[in-house]
């Protein structure tokens, strides 16, 4: 059983470093065959390989499930590193993956619990409510009559993130050596980021704590409601809730039959955010539609506390100092602002930049009822050109906040069609300024937020006029590739090695699978000297 167990993890590592292989190798051959060509064709090219390595990396998590699954949808909110193709890609990844047979949940429960099921459920179904990566939910019924949710971690889960760990370091290596990103963000820290996050959910224990935490915060806000936890059957790999009954967010249907009003429920999951992230700084970071729910008295339900994220007081200081730029439409102190939190790299062309967001932001501020669906989405792919264009960068604290906001944006949209995001900011602050306990340089920089936004009108009316008068255009002057003769040397330098490293990892293969090895330890630290000796030369190169 070890050994089977041994091979799976084996043969998972070299799943995954194969694909590493064919990203390495085929662009280096793109480079290669760029001598000659303008850097238009290689543009193209690159655009082209780049979005085919995102399906095949997608089929691959996908086919693995565990950690890649979680880190294709983290990098799916990279707007300022990958193309569009690679995002639209990467975002097709949901975290769903088959089913574990329900007898070997119950070992795992029964050896967690120190108890039998029969002991604690007067029932326990064997078809899962939900499946994800790392464990399953089943719907059981205690013997004092309460429904409960029982939450199960995959038996040997941690085992397998504990390989994928070393393969997604490797990966996020090789792209630091082999890439810009580097310029664009710390890969370690995003690293460690990712590895602390997974490894919270890894024990289940916190995750109940986070609920009750959360739960704590809004206890006086009874529309927002948390399932209760279940501690004296809850363990590191097991976590017995409260069920909790409802409507899916993006059940639209659904919603309306329940006699529910739909911006009635976007602004309470819009109000629930803004008090997490602005004024509490610990925000539920995973808000996808199987995680969030309405009853059908309207209350808002949450869901899975596994992936949280924090804000610290400073970093809400600063938000709130680039919202009242933003409200006061003050676009040179915005990308101030954007440099002070991190966003915007100091070399960063600010005047550039700064008109960019004005035309963006006018557009946003625009009557949506005189501004078409067309201009709308105009407006959002210049932005979007913007973060990927320009040197913008998400530094990796940001990472989780900012794919929760992607979520939470398209939920409230997809609720309400008029919902306005500047319009909703300004009531946040507004509320903000209200509390008493709320630290008083935020409460002035909220005040001055409101009070400001009676003059957008008028500066949205100047701008839409010169625009029309003058012809206001913007240009997005494309990602700078190096020359070609340091192009070609480069893709020489890293074919090379690739394949001497790519021959060092077949040959770790083969002595494993002959047995001269014994564990998997020894074949997987020889696939990680392949690498690393494949990355010093590089290096040095």
């Amino acid at each position: 059983m070890k050994l089977l167990q041994n091979f799976y993890l084996f043969k998972r590592f070299f799943t995954g470093a194969l694909l590493v292989w064919q990203i390495i190798l085929g662009r280096a051959w793109i480079y290669l065959q760029g001598f000659g060509h303008d850097k238009t064709w290689m543009n193209q090219k690159l655009l082209q390989f780049y979005g085919e390595m995102a399906h095949k990396f997608r089929l691959t998590a996908v086919s693995l499930g565990g950690l890649l699954i979680k880190v294709g949808q983290l990098l799916s909110t990279r707007v300022d590193i990958f193309p569009q193709n690679v995002l639209d890609e990467l975002s097709l990844l949901q975290d769903e993956v088959q089913s574990v047979p329900f007898d070997n949940l119950r070992m795992v429960l029964e050896d967690d619990l120190k108890v039998s099921v029969n002991d604690i459920f007067a029932s326990l179904e064997q078809i899962p409510l939900a499946s994800a990566s790392l464990g399953q939910v089943h719907v059981g019924k205690l013997h004092t009559g309460e429904k409960v949710a029982v939450k199960i971690m995959r038996p040997g889960i941690e085992a397998i993130i504990h390989v994928d760990f070393r393969l997604v370091y490797l990966m996020m290596q090789l792209c630091r050596f082999l890439t810009n990103w580097y310029d664009l963000m710390d890969v370690n820290k995003v690293y460690r980021e990712i590895h602390d996050t997974i490894e919270r959910e890894l024990d289940y224990v916190q995750e109940g704590e986070s609920a009750e935490q959360m739960a704590a915060s809004f206890s006086k806000i009874r529309q927002i409601r948390f399932p209760k936890i279940y501690w004296q059957y809850t363990a590191k790999h097991v976590l017995i809730m409260e069920f909790m009954d409802g409507i899916k967010i993006n059940d639209y249907s659904q919603i309306e039959a329940a006699g529910l009003v739909r911006t009635k429920v976007a602004q309470k999951v819009w109000d629930a955010y803004a008090k997490q992230v602005i004024e509490d700084g610990f925000f539920h970071a995973d808000p996808h539609p199987g995680n969030l729910m309405v009853d059908i008295k309207g209350n808002i339900i949450f869901l899975d506390f596994g992936m949280m994220g924090r804000v610290s007081a400073k970093n809400r200081r600063l938000f709130i100092e680039f919202a009242s730029a933003v409200m006061q439409a003050d676009y040179s102190q915005i990308v101030h602002c954007l440099k002070k939190i991190g966003f915007l790299l100091a070399w960063a062309d600010t005047e550039i930049v700064a008109q960019a967001l004005e035309n963006f932001w006018e557009a946003m501020l625009a009557d949506r009822k005189q501004a078409s669906d067309r201009e709308m989405r105009a407006a959002a792919e210049q932005l979007r050109k913007l973060l990927y264009e320009q040197p913008f960068q998400i530094p990796s604290e940001y990472t989780f906040l900012g794919r929760a906001f992607g979520i939470l944006y398209g939920i409230c949209r997809g609720l309400d069609s008029d919902w306005n995001l500047l319009e909703q900011f300004k009531k946040s602050m507004l509320n903000l300024s209200e509390h008493e306990d709320t630290k008083a340089e935020i409460k002035e920089q909220a005040i001055r937020i409101v009070t400001s936004t009676a003059e957008i009108p008028t500066l949205a009316a100047r701008s839409l006029r010169r625009w029309e008068e003058d012809g206001m255009l913007v240009r997005f002057p494309a990602q700078q590739i190096r020359e070609n003769s340091k192009t070609v040397a480069k893709a020489l330098h890293i074919l090379s090695w690739s394949i001497v490293s790519a021959a060092l990892f077949v040959a770790g293969s083969y002595l494993y699978v002959q047995g001269f090895l014994g564990p998997v330890e020894g074949a997987l630290g020889l696939s990680v000297l392949a690498f690393g000796y494949a990355v010093i030369l590089l290096k040095k190169g």
